[in-house]
């Protein structure tokens, strides 16, 4: 009980970050927070968080960023299914790998987001927005620090 009080108190407090105020280059920084926190616990607990509460969490985000409905959770869908396929193995990473492993999903969401968008409004954001993966490859080393240090997730 005390764990599903924990993922849904990491999944508020991510959905939180991903609305701070920023603004200029530090919007760009911001790392995709709802998406590193999905893939953490879908990495310690594939059981509970999948593909369901990664379309949930999508459209939560959708309502707080202002996108269109349907956008970040059909990405995050997708992201999280892929990342199912290979969670055993993703186990056996090394950390630095597990990290890139993060970057390359977080800048494939981050494609698939500009894709949509792209289709769907006919608006071209820039490049810029992929540095995100570049923070989120950063902060993943720190998830599965506390992760471990907390006893979340097995080492």
């Amino acid at each position: 009980m005390t764990k599903i009080i924990v993922i849904i108190f990491s999944l508020l407090l991510s959905l939180m970050m991903s609305i701070l105020p920023f603004s200029g280059r530090l919007l760009e920084l911001n790392p995709s927070w709802c998406l590193l926190t999905l893939l953490f616990w879908t990495y310690g607990y594939p059981r509970i968080i999948n593909v369901g509460m990664a379309w949930c969490i999508g459209i939560i985000t959708d309502g707080l960023t202002g996108s269109l409905l349907g956008m970040h959770a059909f990405s995050f869908v997708i992201t999280v299914f892929l990342f199912d396929l290979f969670c055993r193995r993703f186990h056996m990473f090394h950390i630095l790998q597990q990290s890139l492993v993060m970057g390359v999903l977080v800048a494939f969401n981050s494609i698939l987001l500009l894709s949509l968008e792209h289709l769907l409004t006919d608006n071209m954001t820039d490049w810029t927005v992929m540095l995100s993966a570049v923070t989120s490859v950063l902060c993943w080393p720190f998830y599965r620090f506390f992760g471990q240090k907390f006893h979340l997730i097995r080492g």
